[in-house]
């Protein structure tokens, strides 16, 4: 065993097999590479610095922040009171992994050997993660790099898209919290299932299905190849692109109303003035019950139809319409009276009032 009441520089490697403990202070071990064979277990109240490279073997516990400047090679779990602070590329080694602090920070690249990561607390993270079996994460994350797992990606808090388009790469990519995206893109390839609001995304692409229970604003356009299922009353938005939807779209899964409402539309005045300017396309017949619109300004609102540049009302459609062609186009303005009885089903070029925001061409 190794009681470390001092630091220890070395020009090469430390090598300690039998459990370790620290006292006295914050400790500071500078080596080519510093391995724990077995358990390392700081005071409770000091700081862990490796100046080098760490090995770890051993379950790391009762240090309050630590820091490895070289590479990590994490072979067993590590509990801190504060932050992990990971400079050099991380590895995870030898079975799966939890890391608990206040903030995880992996600087490099982490590998993670087909094993699954659990982070309790915050994750920074600022390269690639690949190679994981899952991820969890219970606080928020800054996701500065792309994730690859075999399995599911859980982000129980507020996540950012920071540094760059982002893609995510998962069985499912369940967003519980916010996702700001910080005019990045970003790309799931696997099935996405959103429970709060997305905002901020400059492009969004989804290749499996996608379950929306909250809103989704970007300033360009969004693409989902799988199947959509509404589990919410949801806003689909965007300031300048389509929405291309090639699966089916199921809005009967509402908790609070007997079918879900999907909403689509810009925000803001774009000048948009014509049916053309955004499409919902859809590569298979679909069933849409409940269908709101938001309009433009100079007389192309969306609410009844009657409702000029009144953009902050909405307009219903609010009977089941069968769409059996391959796009849509929905204009700027226009109401809901076509469908329910009135106006010029035959709207095309924009939303005159009283005319049908909805046309199935």
């Amino acid at each position: 065993t190794s009681n470390l009441g001092a630091n220890v520089t070395t020009s090469g490697t430390q090598t300690y097999t039998g459990a370790t403990t620290l006292s006295g202070g914050d400790r500071t071990l500078a080596g080519t590479t510093v391995n724990f064979g077995s358990t390392m277990t700081g005071t409770g109240s000091h700081d862990l610095t490796i100046t080098g490279n760490l090995d770890l073997d051993g379950a790391l516990t009762s240090v309050v922040d630590l820091s490895v400047s070289g590479t990590s090679n994490l072979g067993a779990n590590v509990t801190t009171s504060g932050t992990q602070t990971y400079t050099g590329a991380t590895t995870l080694s030898g079975g799966d992994r939890t890391l608990t602090g206040s903030t995880i920070t992996i600087t490099s690249t982490l590998a993670g050997g087909n094993n699954a990561l659990v982070i309790t607390g915050d994750l920074e993270i600022d390269d690639d993660a690949t190679g994981l079996s899952t991820l969890s994460v219970s606080g928020t994350t800054d996701l500065g790099g792309d994730v690859t797992t075999s399995g599911t990606q859980t982000y129980t808090g507020a996540v950012t898209l920071s540094t760059g388009d982002r893609t995510l790469t998962g069985s499912t990519v369940n967003f519980v919290s916010t996702l700001a995206g910080g005019t990045n893109a970003l790309t799931i390839t696997g099935n996405l299932d959103l429970d709060d609001t997305a905002s901020g995304i400059s492009t969004l692409s989804v290749s499996g299905t996608s379950n929306l229970g909250a809103n989704v604003t970007t300033t360009g356009t969004h693409t989902y190849t799988g199947n959509i299922t509404v589990s919410n009353d949801v806003s689909i938005t965007t300031s300048g692109g389509n929405v291309t939807v090639d699966g089916d779209i199921n809005t009967n899964g509402s908790s609070s109303l007997s079918t879900s409402t999907l909403t689509y539309g810009y925000g803001g005045d774009s000048g948009k003035t014509t049916a053309t300017s955004y499409t919902l396309s859809l590569s298979s017949d679909q069933t849409i019950t409940r269908i709101q619109m938001y309009g433009g300004s100079g007389g192309q609102g969306g609410c009844d139809g009657l409702c000029g540049s009144d953009t902050s009302r909405p307009g219903f459609i609010d009977v089941t319409v069968s769409i059996s062609d391959t796009t849509i186009y929905i204009a700027p303005g226009g109401g809901a009276e076509a469908l329910a009885g009135g106006g010029n089903s035959g709207n095309t070029t924009g939303g005159l009032p009283g005319e049908n925001a909805l046309n199935s061409l």
